[in-house]
């Protein structure tokens, strides 16, 4: 028979500590939760382990914490830090959770890549996306990055993805002000040429950007095969 959990209540916010795999705080997703406690209250209490220690929850602390009012919470045993992200259900864990996990456990693979998303975020004026970055940084072709971040197993190529990530800022002067060359689509194809040639040229993405009013395809394969024409008539 299940033992029944105790919920309890409480004001005393630095009563709760946060633990390694907690995600950073998302501003919005506190904002969705302050209007919903506003208006229907605090639905699901904060889940901790034995010493405060939050596994799920740090979003609804928050909240509570700008309403000045108390959070419920309950303790689980027999929690392994590993299982952080299948316990905690305010929002599905991403690429970049899963990365940040990693980094705070100390893979400086996780450490490093990090430091290129934040940079080349900035650099791009947040058009290319954090996972994008991680995905693109990923050695091979990128497939199956959540799996590979999730069991740990990250590793990066760093010179390629610097290659590559040149060669979408150049595409980013296009005429067609619609093409999104930060897209994980474009980074894909970006790749693969980048294998066939055994390093992209730049002095070949120029001229193709330059002569060519760039499409853009919702379809992969035709987005590919477009890109790759192009390449492969000036790469002559």
């Amino acid at each position: 028979m299940n033992k029944k959990r105790e919920i309890k209540s409480t004001k005393n916010y630095n009563l709760f500590t946060k633990i390694i795999g907690n995600r950073h705080l998302n501003a919005n997703n506190v904002k969705r939760l302050k209007q919903s406690i506003e208006a229907i209250g605090l639905q699901t209490p904060m889940m901790v382990n034995y010493k405060h220690g939050i596994i799920d929850g740090q979003h609804r602390l928050q909240a509570v914490k700008e309403l000045d009012i108390a959070i419920d919470y309950y303790i689980v045993s027999n929690f392994k830090e590993e299982n952080i992200h299948e316990l905690q259900v305010s929002r599905k864990w991403t690429a970049f959770d899963f990365a940040q996990r990693n980094a705070a456990k100390g893979s400086k693979e996780c450490i490093e890549a990090l430091e290129i998303c934040n940079d080349w975020y900035i650099d791009s004026n947040k058009k290319f996306s954090k996972t994008n970055i991680l995905t693109l940084l990923l050695t091979g072709l990128g497939v199956n990055i959540l799996k590979r971040l999730k069991d740990n197993e990250f590793e990066s190529d760093v010179s390629r993805a610097c290659r590559i990530y040149n060669c979408i800022k150049i595409l980013s002067t296009n005429k067609n002000e619609k093409f999104n060359p930060y897209s994980e689509k474009i980074s894909r194809i970006l790749k693969q040429l980048d294998k066939q040639y055994k390093g992209l040229d730049y002095k070949v993405i120029e001229k193709l950007n330059k002569k060519h009013y760039l499409e853009q395809y919702s379809n992969g394969k035709d987005q590919t095969r477009y890109l790759t024409d192009l390449y492969n008539k000036y790469a002559k």
